[in-house]
């Protein structure tokens, strides 16, 4: 909308005559720019709100998994053996590091992005390896399996938007420092 166009008529062209346009008049228009105004202000410390309490509900299931990584490292041991991942013990401390560290960037909101890939890697991984369906013969072994694939899937694609978030440009998301910001803080 270009200066004067307030008061501008526009002509719209019909087959068979001219329909002349209003348009909206100048005291709508400022009326409409001042309502504008403050409801984007709300919605986005609304949409900043929202989007904290997103991030620490979803990293308490990383947290808690990478702590259960530690205090259970038998159990979880003979699991990874059970399914023939190599060097069982290391693979579990590691995995558990790497979602308990992905889960805390995530929750306390320090490197948001990098928190989330690490859980993405994690939760790929561990899909392929753990609960690989395609291998199943049991009927509901099978059907287990194959939920609990595409629940880390799905949370792995839910995390790439948190950090496609992060990176859009011209976008006033607050998901906390990302590593461009610490980057930048860094550097200079």
């Amino acid at each position: 909308m270009g200066k004067g166009w307030e008061h501008t008529p526009k002509v719209v062209e019909d087959s068979t005559k001219k329909i002349y346009l209003k348009s909206v008049t100048h005291a709508v228009t400022s009326r409409v720019c001042q309502r504008g105004t403050a409801p984007i202000k709300k919605r986005n410390a609304m949409n900043s709100t929202l989007l904290a309490i997103g991030r620490v509900l979803a990293s308490l299931l990383f947290i808690n998994g990478g702590i259960a990584h530690f205090t259970k490292v038998g159990a979880m041991t003979g699991y990874a053996q059970y399914k023939k991942v190599p060097a069982a013990k290391l693979s579990v401390l590691l995995s558990g590091l790497v979602i308990l560290v992905g889960g805390l960037f995530v929750f306390f909101g320090v490197w948001v992005d990098l928190g989330a890939i690490l859980i993405v890697l994690f939760l790929l991984s561990s899909g392929v390896l753990f609960h690989n369906f395609w291998k199943e013969t049991d009927a509901t072994a099978k059907q287990n399996e194959s939920i609990a694939f595409f629940k880390n899937v799905a949370i792995a694609g839910a995390l790439l938007i948190v950090v496609g978030l992060t990176y859009k440009n011209g976008m006033n998301v607050n998901l906390g420092w990302s590593i461009s910001k610490a980057h930048v803080l860094l550097w200079k």
